[in-house]
């Protein structure tokens, strides 16, 4: 049984971050110190609404490691992030190239993001912050995957959310877990896909572009038969929320 949703104290929460400013070897290519508070300054002012604001704990960190600082797998920020992670604070760290990426969390380390994805107005920072902070994508499940849209989907998928097989040495012989199919009358809503009933079902883990009415092109079939478009009417507008940000791509911005 789940247990009871509680409202939340109107206090606004305070969050410890550590971040990390990546240069070469050489001490060049580090991110601006005003562009990187300007990432700050939107990172709480995206989560201000949430009663959320985050804090730098000690001063930032400056790394001088070329092979972090623009690193080609997942693996290598893995590395770098449990080499260097201050406990008790949310690190991030700020890199030339995050394996391709605009930016991504490991749940269990920190997130990164690229240099590109930072400074005023954009949401990258925000974005792997939510995941951090443990919540999913609506279409969790779905990375990596595609259906054949004129047919119901299954029940359930079995999916690796990290999604780093192709780059971790060790590769996970079977998925890590199992997601209920989120259906589109939301009856079951409370245990499917992200667990929050105010989002509506969502298949597509891919890039696409909002329609004039900010849904998707592609019409899906949930497990009953029941036809829906995704919902792009909060990543259309503001697209911090879904959109270009990490190793999941979705919606176009």
């Amino acid at each position: 049984m789940r247990p009871p949703v509680l409202d939340r104290s109107e206090d606004t929460l305070w969050v410890a971050l550590k971040p990390h400013l990546l240069a070469k070897d050489n001490s060049t290519g580090r991110i601006a110190t005003e562009k990187f508070l300007n990432s700050f300054c939107q990172l709480n002012e995206d989560f201000a609404a949430s009663n959320i604001q985050f804090y730098i704990k000690d001063d930032w960190n400056l790394l001088n490691e070329s092979d972090w600082y623009a690193h080609t797998t997942i693996l290598q920020g893995i590395e770098m992030m449990l080499t260097n992670n201050v406990p008790d604070a949310l690190n991030s760290y700020f890199v030339a190239d995050p394996a391709g990426n605009c930016g991504y969390n490991l749940p269990y380390a920190g997130v990164a993001i690229g240099h590109n994805c930072s400074g005023a107005n954009d949401h990258t920072w925000s974005h792997e912050v939510g995941h951090a902070l443990s919540l999913p994508h609506p279409f969790i499940g779905w990375e990596g995957k595609t259906y054949n849209f004129s047919t119901p989907t299954p029940t359930f998928v079995t999916y690796d959310y990290t999604h780093f097989h192709d780059t971790l040495e060790t590769q996970v012989p079977a998925p890590l877990d199992t997601a209920l199919v989120e259906f589109v009358n939301g009856s079951n809503c409370a245990q499917a896909a992200d667990l929050i009933c105010d989002t509506k079902p969502d298949y597509l883990s891919y890039r696409w572009d909002c329609d004039a009415q900010n849904m998707s092109p592609n019409q899906q079939k949930d497990p009953t038969g029941a036809t829906f478009y995704s919902d792009g009417s909060c990543s259309c507008p503001m697209p911090w929320i879904i959109a270009k940000t990490d190793f999941h791509p979705k919606k176009s911005p």
